[in-house]
């Protein structure tokens, strides 16, 4: 069972509640909350007294995986979050970062040799777009 849901992003939309796994051969995914909006999560948490992630209360909209893009954005509120995540997580941050890096040059480097257009000209400059939620610009 997953807890994804149609509203959180276009290719959560594109997938069916129920559908094969795509790299685990003989396992099915079954998301029983996919066509759900938020406003009916959080009647139904209410309605029935359930608990919930304190982060919510943070402001987390979305807290499935430490450092997401999709979480982030350019405006002050969304700073502020990736700034308490930072806080929160010092050393997962440090390691995300060194494997990120990895992969940034790694992926800069394919895409030169095939002569693909390159979002970012350093690491740097790929690390802020990241922290911004890639608002505005492409990988």
């Amino acid at each position: 069972m997953i807890g994804i849901r149609a509203e959180e992003s276009r290719q959560r939309a594109e997938r069916k509640r129920i559908e094969p796994a795509r790299k685990k051969k003989g396992m099915t995914y079954y998301a029983p909350i996919h066509g759900w909006k938020e406003w009916q999560i959080w009647e139904h948490i209410e309605k029935w007294s359930l608990p919930y992630p304190s982060l919510y209360d943070e402001g987390y909209h979305r807290i499935g995986c430490k450092l997401c893009p999709m979480t982030f954005g350019p405006s002050p509120a969304a700073q502020a979050r990736l700034e308490r995540e930072k806080a929160r997580y010092p050393h997962f941050v440090k390691r995300f970062e060194e494997a990120l890096r990895v992969w940034f040059k790694k992926d800069t480097a394919r895409r030169k040799a095939k002569g693909e257009k390159v979002w970012h000209e350093d690491f740097e400059a790929f690390l802020q777009s990241y922290y911004r939620g890639f608002k505005g610009r492409g990988w």
